[in-house]
């Protein structure tokens, strides 16, 4: 699992959003990898949003999903909003069936992902 992150800054009312791309595979290994830099990037600053981009993760389990919905409340607490964006292939499949969707803002990754009716 590899992180990337950067921080972006609204001109018109402050709002700053931090920006996370992940890319590999989001199993037990790189879901405490992941949880780790992300708590870190994000849960001791004062963002108003975190987005993440998971276009290019390809696998997702159930760890994965473990530290999205830890990362999520983490974020809550904070006033913090989190949107995953580009969710496609299998992990768009195991978040539609967990409907992890209804807690989280997920933004689907291709037509095929928007067509799953759990």
């Amino acid at each position: 699992m590899k992180l990337d992150s950067s921080l972006i800054k609204s001109d018109d009312n402050e709002e700053q959003t931090c920006c996370i791309t992940m890319t590999g595979d989001f199993d037990a290994e790189g879901a405490q990898e992941a949880r780790e830099k992300i708590e870190s990037l994000c849960v001791d600053c004062h963002y108003e949003q975190v987005h993440i981009n998971m276009q290019q993760v390809g696998f997702l389990d159930s760890s994965g999903i473990g530290a999205l919905v830890y990362l999520f409340k983490r974020l809550k607490a904070n006033n913090t909003q989190l949107t995953l964006l580009g969710v496609r292939g299998q992990p768009a499949e195991l978040m539609k069936l967990l409907r992890v969707n209804q807690a989280i803002t997920i933004e689907w990754g291709d037509e095929d992902s928007q067509g799953l009716d759990i």
